[in-house]
Parts: C-alpha cells; sequence; structure tokens
C-alpha cells in the first residue's frame, strides 16, 4: 500500500497545479490517508491528534473542522446504515401514548393557584 500512497501523493501533487478547485484537492488528500486515519482512531488516538500529525507531515491541508465534517462523510459513505435518515427509519415507532389522561384542576390535590380569591375562605 504504501507505493500505492506514494504514486497518490505524486499524483495530488502534480493535480493541485492543474486543478484549483481547493474542495476537491482537499477530499482526495483526505482519502489518500484515510486507511492512515482508521487506523490511529483504531489505535485510539483522536481525531484531534491525528489531525495535527497529518497537518505536520504535510500529508492533508485543512483545517480541523474540515478535517472532522470530511470524515463524517466519509464514515457515512463506508457504512450508509450510521446515516440519520436511516437511523430514524429502523426506530421502532411508538405506539399510542397508554399515559393516563390529564387530572382536570379541579381533581388535583395539593396547591391550586386560582388568581380570584374566594371572599367566603379567608373571613
Amino acid at each position: 500500500m504504501k507505493n500505492n500512497t506514494a504514486q497518490l501523493e505524486a499524483w495530488l501533487a502534480k493535480e493541485a497545479a492543474h486543478n484549483p478547485k481547493v474542495k476537491r484537492r482537499i477530499w482526495a488528500q483526505f482519502l489518500a490517508v484515510a486507511d492512515e486515519i482508521q487506523a490511529g482512531i483504531n489505535a485510539g488516538y483522536s481525531l484531534k491528534l491525528i489531525h495535527i500529525y497529518l497537518t505536520d507531515v504535510k500529508k492533508i491541508e485543512c483545517n480541523y473542522d474540515t478535517f472532522l465534517r470530511y470524515q463524517k462523510r466519509y464514515v457515512k459513505q463506508q457504512n450508509p446504515l450510521l446515516s440519520p435518515t436511516a437511523a430514524q427509519a429502523q426506530e421502532p415507532k411508538q405506539a399510542l401514548s397508554t399515559k393516563p389522561p390529564k387530572q382536570t384542576i379541579q381533581e388535583k390535590k395539593g396547591f391550586n393557584f386560582n388568581p380570584v380569591p374566594d371572599l367566603a375562605k379567608l373571613v
């Protein structure tokens, strides 16, 4: 895999000179190191630490927020069952509410605020 990565990095450098589209280039850089990122996650390293390492060795050129967004997109592409729409579809629908009906004000026990005082009770 090292040879393929080296060839891919060389192609990215060449492509970056010809293609001014930054988003496409950064996404391609991310995909080139996606296996390294996954290996780091599996080893227990945080995404922040992985991002710092990859930017220091010049394998990616993006800020941390973009890195997180791309990581989220990559995970969704790898496992479409994790997408929010699929998660909502898999959740069982709750049956009709079985809560007892709310008590009216007169049925409630304890203190009940009444803005109009009952003069018979006050005297």
